[in-house]
């Protein structure tokens, strides 16, 4: 509850759904989706390798949704710049956000997170 409160507190208000990818992410996405009403997306780490051999599961973004993309753990950035790389077509993306954050990097979208490896060092 307090991982969805602050996620809910440094989030876009006008978010229409929420991407994430992995264990973490998803499962944060998720939450947040649930608890707000809001449209889910899952983002695969690589293409299936049948079917319409999609990136995207659940719910697919349009050009009118706002896409929040979650995260537990931001490293490198490398999983939200996977999951930038398939939304980014179909929808507006409105910012990244993570639970932790312990690495530096950089990103197109604007980054929030609840705290870092160092805080929880302290």
């Amino acid at each position: 509850k307090k991982i969805l409160d602050g996620m809910l507190h440094i989030m876009d208000p006008d978010v229409t759904c929420i991407a994430g990818m992995g264990y973490g992410g998803i499962s944060i996405a998720m939450i947040i989706a649930h608890d707000q009403k809001l449209f889910y997306t899952a983002v695969r780490e690589e293409p299936k390798t049948h079917g319409k051999q999609g990136m995207i599961e659940g719910y697919i973004p349009n050009a009118h949704d706002k896409v929040a993309i979650v995260d537990d753990v931001c490293t490198s950035g490398t999983s939200f710049n996977k999951i930038i790389s398939a939304v980014e077509p179909l929808a507006q993306i409105v910012g990244c956000y993570a639970v932790g954050k312990r690495g530096e990097f950089e990103l197109k979208y604007p980054l929030k997170y609840l705290t870092t490896a160092e805080d929880l060092l302290r």
